[in-house]
């Protein structure tokens, strides 16, 4: 693995951004939703099996995306996703875990919180069906 020093700026900036953001001891329990059986049903109705991302901003983008977060996702899920990613880092990608709690409670199909995990605890702060 590369150096730290190595590394572009803004890929620094965001392990560094990770290394400071909390995690809980408590973990968060949802009732998982399954991606191979969403990926089934996709196939099964003779379509191709996506996962369709929610991300407001990148480092590459210098503007942020003001869509209503439940809206996108629904639109997804119309247009025959099966499942959704959302991306949960706040300084770099305007994510939020409040944008995917209320994206997972406004679908039916699974939901994969995004983000750059660089603690076991982290893994406890989200209501995902799943941490890409």
């Amino acid at each position: 693995m590369a150096e730290n020093n190595e590394l572009a700026p803004e890929i620094r900036s965001i392990i560094a951004n990770a290394e400071k953001r909390k995690g809980t001891e408590e973990r968060i329990e949802v009732e998982p939703r399954s991606l191979e059986d969403s990926f089934q049903k996709t196939r099964s109705s003779g379509n191709f099996p996506i996962i369709s991302e929610f991300k407001p901003t990148s480092p590459t983008k210098d503007s942020v995306e003001h869509k209503d977060p439940v809206e996108a996702a629904q639109s997804m899920v119309g247009a025959g996703a099966s499942a959704i990613s959302v991306l949960t880092e706040n300084k770099h990608f305007g994510g939020s875990p409040e944008n995917l709690k209320r994206i997972r409670e406004a679908v039916d199909v699974p939901v994969l919180s995004k983000d750059f995990i660089i603690k076991k605890d982290q893994l406890n702060t989200v209501e995902a069906d799943t941490v890409l």
